[in-house]
């Protein structure tokens, strides 16, 4: 059975010395015969489970960044992102609004922080608390099914440009912007390439969301 992504990126971090079956086990809270369904491709690693994976291996998810982007330290936080409602922002401030305490880091190059507002995706990323994200633009990286991304809306000719974090699914048309929450009302949003939005509206996927941190003590 051929491994998926998270899979392999499993398997290969628990390569690296001092890591093991058992260790990883007790980081996500399940038994060790499950960790090897995983490396086995019998079990899929859930989304809740990645960003302790990633703590326990010290290696980042899966996003094909190339490896100069990534350093220890400091990440900065750019703005807000909603979870909910599209969010309408400004232009990115020429000062972080903070700086978010991150080991490991991806380097400024080619990463950002948001806080998030709203519960839409609460079951993995609370209101409040900060998502890690890897610009499309500068990592080239593909976009797959089930991916947690940052969208971009663009209004009136790109001087409105509003932001929202979803789960996201391909389409053969468009894509689909998919909750996580437990709150009921929010649900999938379809934006198709053949729509019926104005002309002047451009949706597309600006970032990956590779980490979620909650808010510093």
């Amino acid at each position: 059975m051929s491994l998926d992504r998270y899979q392999r990126w499993i398997a290969e971090g628990l390569k690296r010395p001092n890591k093991s079956q058992m260790g990883l086990a007790a980081a996500l809270r399940i038994t060790q015969p499950r960790v090897s369904e995983i490396i086995r491709g019998k079990r899929k690693v859930k989304s809740t489970e990645i960003p302790h994976a990633a703590s326990y291996l010290g290696m980042p998810p899966p996003g094909q960044l190339a490896p100069e982007l990534f350093e220890v330290g400091e990440i900065p936080v750019i703005g807000e992102v909603a979870a909910g409602l599209w969010m309408e922002v400004a232009d990115t401030p020429e000062e972080p609004l903070e700086m978010l305490p991150f080991v490991p880091a991806l380097s400024t190059k080619a990463s950002y922080a948001l806080r998030v507002r709203g519960d839409s995706v609460d079951k993995i990323a609370p209101d409040g608390s900060y998502v890690i994200c890897a610009d499309i633009g500068i990592t080239g990286a593909a976009i797959e099914n089930d991916d947690l991304v940052i969208v971009e809306r663009l209004q009136a000719q790109g001087s409105m440009r509003e932001v929202t974090v979803k789960r996201v699914r391909l389409k053969k048309d468009g894509i689909v912007l998919l909750p996580e929450s437990t709150n009921s009302r929010w649900k999938p949003v379809e934006i198709n390439s053949h729509n019926t939005s104005p002309e002047d509206v451009d949706v597309r996927v600006i970032a990956h969301v590779v980490w979620i941190a909650r808010r510093p003590a």
